[in-house]
């Protein structure tokens, strides 16, 4: 049951806004981490004033109301993908591809000064290789010549 204290006002305990807004003391507890609900914790228990919980069913509702109203026409609603961006995007990632073969090249297929030469590391170019589906001679067991 809700408290009245005097010169505060109302006070609302979790399972008592559990019951009012019919969520669960998880989603409660949930709102309240993430300051959606904010509340003073005293012990173990948390309580809210009216007045927040009031706010946050305001703010509950109006969320509601936004998503029902037509968006402005100055508002995109959506990308469009053209054939241009897609092509652009696979030179890119061709662009991508040559850089990592052309720095393979220049570090005779050692892995870590390649990765070196193009900015990234070592795991991020082993990654980027399984992308691509490139495969580099091992130099495993083999003494570096650079």
């Amino acid at each position: 049951m809700p408290k009245e204290i005097p010169g505060i006002g109302t006070i609302y305990s979790v399972s008592d806004v559990m019951h009012y807004l019919e969520v669960s003391k998880d989603t409660v507890l949930r709102y309240h981490r993430s300051g959606k609900l904010p509340g003073r914790k005293f012990g173990r228990s948390v309580y809210f004033l009216d007045t927040v919980l009031k706010q946050f069913l305001g703010g509950r509702y109006t969320d509601q109301k936004k998503k029902n109203t037509p968006k402005k026409e100055n508002q995109e609603t959506r990308i469009e993908f053209t054939g241009e961006t897609i092509a652009r995007q696979l030179k890119e990632s061709d662009k991508e591809k040559q850089e990592i073969i052309d720095a393979m090249k220049a570090a005779k297929n050692y892995r870590a000064p390649a990765a070196k030469i193009l900015g990234i590391s070592r795991a991020t170019l082993n990654i980027r290789t399984k992308k691509y589906n490139l495969a580099f001679p091992s130099n495993r067991g083999k003494k570096r010549k650079i």
